[in-house]
Parts: C-alpha cells; sequence; structure tokens
C-alpha cells in the first residue's frame, strides 16, 4: 500500500507582465468579458502501486462502504494508517525563457476565442470537434500492433 507523492513546483520570473500581455491582447481582440491569466506555481501528483489488493484499498468505492458501513469505518482506518507509506519527491522546474520570447511564441495563435493551434479548422480550435472528412487518415504503418503482427504473418504457412 506504498504510496509516492511527487510535488511538482513551477518557478518563472516575471510571469507577470506576460499574462498582463495576453489580457489586454485578448480584450484587444474584442473580448468583452473578464480574462484571467494563472500561473499554477505546482501540484501534487499521487501513485500508487498497481496490486489488486493496494487498488481496492485505494479505491473510492471501498472509501464510501467504509463510511457507509459505521463498523467497517474504524478498522478500514485503522488499516490504512498502519499499513500506508507515503513517500515524498519535491521537484522544481524553472522556465528559463524570457516573456518576450514566450509572447512571439504565442502571439498569433491568440484571439477573441482565446488560444487557437496553428493549422487546424477555426471550429475545432475553439472547442468542436472534425467531421469523418475532416480527420487525417493513418497510413497503413500507423495502423497498430494487430496490423503490423497481420502483415508480418501473412507470408507464415500455419500448415506446418
Amino acid at each position: 500500500l506504498e504510496m509516492l507523492d511527487i510535488r511538482k513546483k513551477v518557478v518563472w520570473p516575471g510571469w507577470e507582465e506576460l499574462a498582463q500581455s495576453i489580457k489586454e491582447h485578448i480584450q484587444q481582440q474584442g473580448f468583452g468579458g473578464m480574462v484571467v491569466v494563472k500561473c499554477t506555481d505546482g501540484e501534487t501528483m499521487s501513485v500508487f502501486k498497481n496490486r489488486q489488493w493496494a487498488n481496492f484499498m485505494h479505491n473510492h468505492a471501498t472509501k464510501a462502504l467504509a463510511a457507509i458501513s459505521l463498523i467497517g469505518l474504524v478498522p478500514y482506518l485503522w488499516y490504512m494508517s498502519r499499513m500506508c507509506r507515503t513517500k515524498t519527491v519535491e521537484v522544481q522546474h524553472q522556465i528559463n525563457i524570457s516573456t518576450q520570447e514566450f509572447w512571439n511564441f504565442i502571439v498569433e495563435q491568440m484571439s477573441s476565442n482565446g488560444f487557437e493551434s496553428a493549422g487546424a479548422p477555426a471550429d475545432v480550435a475553439a472547442g468542436g470537434r472534425l467531421s469523418r472528412e475532416q480527420r487525417p487518415r493513418p497510413d497503413v504503418a500507423v495502423g497498430g500492433g494487430a496490423a503490423l503482427a497481420g502483415a508480418a504473418l501473412a507470408g507464415v504457412d500455419w500448415r506446418s
């Protein structure tokens, strides 16, 4: 029941200047609402062992059942407090690109609808979906493992 917590911290000096430029640009493009630009300074990701018992004990349904049955809550909490071991790894990332360089990189993709991916149709970039005709067709080699295995085994004589 061991667990690994990975705490990521992001440091970006001067990002406030970039946030202000993004707000102003989107408003100049005709967006009339409130624009909020956030730079999250970190997040925590938990990694559990992929074992059947660990998955069962960490499952939300198991926790809910233990909470609903008043009798099961006490043993569940006792067992989890005794058996769970948590190790924490702290990682720090520093963004070393100037705000002007980043601005030059993103300014072309900004509009009053937000960010639009270069090369994608406008309706997809605005959150829409591609129609069947608009979807890119994969090559035969990209067809996946089954297609490649089938092609590789096509010349095999199965009678021997």
